[in-house]
């Protein structure tokens, strides 16, 4: 069963490209995962470095200023950000 488990814990960290991300922009992350959360927006874009290799607060803010990417509270008052196509 202790193999299961892991196999189980590589499969949740690589699908949720906490491992062997194969993303470079945050929009491309977004896009894939749907949505980021964090309970703020600071926790929110750090999940978004926490996957990115290299990635720069400043380059974040800057696809946010370019209305690539969004930040709602669309479910439970908890913060999401999402891609600007994503939302109708």
């Amino acid at each position: 069963m202790t193999n299961l488990n892991s196999n189980i814990a590589l499969t949740r960290l690589k699908s949720q490209q906490l491992i062997s991300t194969k993303f470079k922009k945050p929009l491309e992350l977004i896009s894939w995962l749907g949505a980021i959360q964090g309970q703020d927006y600071a926790g929110a874009k750090w999940a978004l470095g926490l996957r990115l290799l290299g990635i720069t607060d400043t380059y974040v803010e800057k696809e946010f200023a370019a209305k690539n990417l969004l930040r709602t509270w669309l479910m439970r008052g908890t913060l999401q950000i999402v891609s600007a196509d994503d939302i109708h």
